[in-house]
């Protein structure tokens, strides 16, 4: 049995000593400038985003100074665990940020997750779009038609955010400001309040979608 091993060892270690000799090597290019997009987890080691291991605000704002100066905006893998303090961050250095939702088997966390996700970019004007699942399926961990219902919940969503967007935009332009703001939540709720109001009237009061 012992033998079988060895031989086993030495036919490995052969293979990938000839496979790394005749490998057709190439140099990596020389880039300077700063990069679109970086992928970035506030996480050493072994830690996971469901063990007591909460990564600390004074790390993610040291690491996030630093990736500043590279690229101009980050993408995240999850929204749980301590990865929902990166976004109002970044914002400090002006990086936007793709939130991620990650999906395993867990549904309790996978609830989680998502609903993380949505506050995060309710909450976030830098937050510019939501990646749900990481790899899922190739993990087998989730079918494909489940995975695409819980990306269906996230685009409606977005769909509805975009809306009430393009809503509170044509109403401030008809207000004659010319300055299309930022609006605080309660602000944003006055405002679509108002809308629905005004569109209530013009309906003769009929069916008014209500603020999301």
């Amino acid at each position: 049995m012992r033998a079988i091993v060895a031989v086993l060892l030495f036919v490995t270690a052969a293979h990938a000593g000839l496979w790394s000799l005749f490998q057709e090597k190439q140099a990596a290019p020389d880039f300077r400038g700063i990069l679109p997009s970086v992928s970035y987890a506030p996480f050493e080691g072994s830690a996971h985003p469901d063990v007591d291991n909460i990564p600390q605000i004074e790390k993610i704002r040291a690491d996030l100074k630093k990736l500043s100066t590279i690229t101009r905006a980050i993408r995240l893998y999850s929204s749980t665990g301590g990865v929902e303090l990166v976004p109002p961050i970044a914002a400090e250095f002006g990086l936007k940020v793709t939130v991620g939702a990650w999906i395993d088997k867990n549904s309790d966390r996978n609830k989680r997750e998502i609903e993380a996700a949505i506050n995060l970019a309710k909450r976030n004007s830098n937050v510019n779009g939501i990646v749900v699942g990481n790899e899922t399926i190739f993990r087998g961990e989730q079918k494909i038609d489940d995975l695409v219902e819980l990306i269906k919940q996230v685009k409606k969503f977005r769909q509805r955010s975009r809306d009430d967007r393009r809503n509170l935009e044509h109403l401030a332009r008809q207000s004659g400001t010319g300055v299309l703001c930022r609006f605080h939540r309660r602000a944003r709720a006055a405002l679509l309040g108002k809308l629905h109001l005004q569109a209530g009237r013009r309906s003769g009061g009929g069916d008014v979608p209500t603020a999301a």
